[in-house]
């Protein structure tokens, strides 16, 4: 598996790996914002053409001491596109797993920086 988001499995037997590339580069177009994961995300997805998912789940975060926590990123074909945990916006390490609910591109929620968390 590869590195954070460890497996987060959308459909039966669908498993994505976080790309960390990716979701430095989408992070920067959109200036995402810390502990803004659901804005961060729709604002994302408008930029992953139609193949972009966005998604809505919980993930495992603190190696040392792991909680789960509510949150959103995107999925596009086998990648994880998470802005939220890049260099560009935190010094926190990707989650180390997660599970969500994904919908498609045009049943995102509106990138509207003041309407989301």
């Amino acid at each position: 598996m590869g590195e954070g988001h460890a497996a987060m499995v959308t459909e039966p037997g669908d498993e994505a790996v976080f790309n960390r590339e990716m979701s430095n580069d989408i992070a920067r177009q959109i200036r995402a914002k810390f502990r803004r994961c659901w804005t961060n995300a729709a604002c994302s997805v408008a930029l992953l053409g139609d193949r972009g998912r966005y998604v809505e789940g919980w993930v495992v975060v603190n190696r040392a001491l792991p909680v789960v926590i509510e949150h959103g990123w995107c999925e596009l074909d086998k990648n994880i596109i998470d802005p939220t945990y890049t260099p560009y916006v935190s010094h926190l390490e990707p989650p180390l797993g997660s599970a969500g609910a994904a919908r498609e591109r045009r049943r995102a929620p509106r990138g509207r920086r003041r309407a989301l968390p």
